[in-house]
């Protein structure tokens, strides 16, 4: 039997041309050309739900957010790398094979929601996932791919967002922060129009004081 791989390249990409032949960077294309609600509103009409227990819906999640922005206070999408679940490597692996599609994602959530900025949050010493994300990064700014939104990387703990790509150090409360009490919550996904988009808002139990901790 022939493997189908359904969400993975079979390989890991070794750089943004292998992902735009793959038609990488088409839907930050689409989501550029509409309106907030109706990038939300594709995303409700395809079905796409969290990656967690729940599967909660992700288009309600980013409506939810959109309509509770603060009008004072930025908007931060995290994408969470940093998985603390007992034997799990789903994250880690998705950022490794291919980090375009879930940065792709995560800078469509941003323009969804009405975010500033993304930080991409990693277990602490995952270097290979770090260089991967941050060669990814420099790629997709360059490529004009990020829609204007800096990204940084974070190990441990919430860091000041520079553009493009921030090094916050790997070790957890030795980079300082500013608050984000309004911030989206965004799982790893490979899928082309968004990343799973699981959102939250800072009352996450889960979530640190000033950050929502996807």
């Amino acid at each position: 039997m022939t493997p189908v791989h359904r969400i993975l390249p079979a390989e890991p990409l070794r750089g943004i041309g292998e992902y735009q032949a793959a038609d990488g960077g088409r839907a930050v294309e689409a989501a550029l050309r509409v309106e907030a609600d109706a990038i939300i509103a594709t995303v409700e009409e395809a079905g796409l739900r969290g990656r967690g227990g729940a599967g909660f819906p992700t288009g309600l999640k980013w409506r939810t957010i959109a309509a509770n922005r603060s009008p004072e206070l930025p908007t931060t999408v995290v994408v969470n790398g940093a998985e603390g679940e007992p034997g799990t490597f789903k994250d880690r692996t998705l950022l490794r094979t291919n980090p375009y599609a879930v940065l792709e994602g995560a800078v469509i959530a941003a323009l969804a929601v009405g975010a500033s900025d993304i930080v991409v949050a990693l277990k602490d010493g995952d270097d290979l996932g770090r260089r991967r994300v941050e060669q990814a990064t420099k790629e997709m700014q360059d490529a004009g791919m990020l829609a204007g939104r800096p990204v940084s990387v974070s190990s441990g703990s919430p860091p000041a967002t520079s553009s493009p790509v921030s090094r916050s150090s790997p070790r957890a409360g030795s980079c300082t922060s500013r608050p984000r009490p309004h911030g989206t919550r965004c799982s790893m996904h490979s899928h082309r129009v968004t990343s799973n988009g699981s959102t939250s808002q800072h009352h996450s139990s889960s979530a640190t004081r000033h950050w929502t901790r996807s």
